[in-house]
């Protein structure tokens, strides 16, 4: 890209020497459906052309002023859905998801859809009744851009969960990005 300007200002009768360039996030948005904007700043130096002036490709003209170009890459955030059921079929998949699931259940079982992720920390973080529940928690990196973690919530001796909320707090590299809640009636 800065080839392409180089030869543009050039073409104008401007000697051009490439003194350096930055790359920022200017703005950032995390939550489903937002954007990632980036900035990327190219800064050109310049200073007119003259009869006597180097050829461009060479530093030995002065630059006398600076063109800074800055450059939007719009990039799509990661999707991330949860969803909770009771039981599992013999494939591993949730069998009649839900978010209300009936008292007398001796599992809550999840999984975490992760789209656009690959590469990144994602930490889940539970809360039952409002209670931080440390010892629930997990952290994995992504693997793939599209993949499904999950697992379940069960009590060491078969007995039934409790009622109440069970809620799910989702992490990508250490910023809240989904929450979802599951109610044991």
């Amino acid at each position: 890209m800065h080839k392409r300007i180089e030869r543009l200002l050039t073409g104008l009768g401007m000697t051009v020497v490439l003194s350096g360039s930055f790359f920022g996030v200017a703005s950032a948005q995390a939550g489903e459906g937002s954007r990632e904007y980036q900035a990327r700043e190219l800064r050109l130096d310049y200073a007119p052309a003259t009869a006597s002036a180097a050829p461009a490709s060479s530093p030995a003209t002065a630059p006398s002023e600076t063109l800074r170009l800055f450059i939007p890459i719009v990039t799509s955030a990661p999707s991330v859905d949860i969803q909770f059921a009771s039981a599992r079929d013999a494939e591993d998949n949730l069998v009649n998801p839900s978010n209300t699931i009936a008292f007398g259940t001796t599992s809550l079982e999840y999984d975490i859809l992760l789209l656009g992720t690959k590469g990144r920390s994602i930490r889940r973080e539970w809360t039952i009744n409002g209670a931080r529940e440390p010892g629930l928690d997990r952290t994995s990196t992504a693997i793939d851009d599209a993949e499904i973690q999950g697992g379940s919530i069960v009590f060491t001796d078969g007995s039934s969960l409790d009622r109440g909320t069970y809620t799910l707090i989702v992490y990508i590299d250490d910023v809240v990005f989904k929450e979802a809640t599951a109610t044991i009636q």
